[in-house]
């Protein structure tokens, strides 16, 4: 959508009903990341406190999905490991609002299906912090971005990354 330079049209416009001020209630502490997925319907939320994912209807301003940090953290905590959950440093909605990728202070790119939740892929992108992520417009690659001072181009349908940093 056009940037009008006025939020509350900028909103309007993309469909969704969050005139005025409105407080979505669910994190446990601060949200550090959040984007209107394509259609302007939904939003997704994410917070480096409570390491979750929440993607809201904002017609209804309620919480329809909630994105934990994948199978492998309730694997792990099965198996009666103590694992360190990661924080949640940046994520985004595919062009066509099927997935949503972000990044994690393990410098993991993690990427959901913005439908039901599973985790449809897990790359190891960083040696530290992944701070951001980005689709490409035609929504088959990804660039991430972390603090080990790097920039890796990935394709989605293989496991591998073009360092470009």
């Amino acid at each position: 959508f056009p940037d009008s330079g006025n939020a509350a049209d900028d909103i309007q416009a993309s469909g969704c009903s969050l005139s005025g001020q409105v407080t979505l209630i669910g994190h446990q502490g601060r949200v550090r990341t959040s984007d209107f997925s394509p259609c302007g319907r939904y939003l997704v939320t994410g917070s480096d406190r409570d390491q979750m994912i929440y993607i809201w209807d904002t017609i209804s301003h309620r919480c329809i999905r909630t994105l934990v940090d994948g199978p492998e953290f309730f694997q792990n905590a099965e198996k009666g490991k103590q694992i360190k959950p990661y924080k949640v440093r940046s994520l985004v909605y595919s062009p066509d609002g099927l997935e949503i990728a972000s990044c994690w202070e393990d410098g993991k790119l993690r990427v959901f299906d913005a439908a039901t939740s599973d985790m449809r892929r897990i790359k190891h992108a960083h040696n530290s912090n992944a701070r951001s992520v980005a689709y490409t417009r035609s929504g088959r690659s990804v660039v991430t971005g972390g603090d080990d001072k790097r920039v890796f181009f990935w394709t989605m349908s293989s496991d591998r990354a073009l360092y470009l940093t």
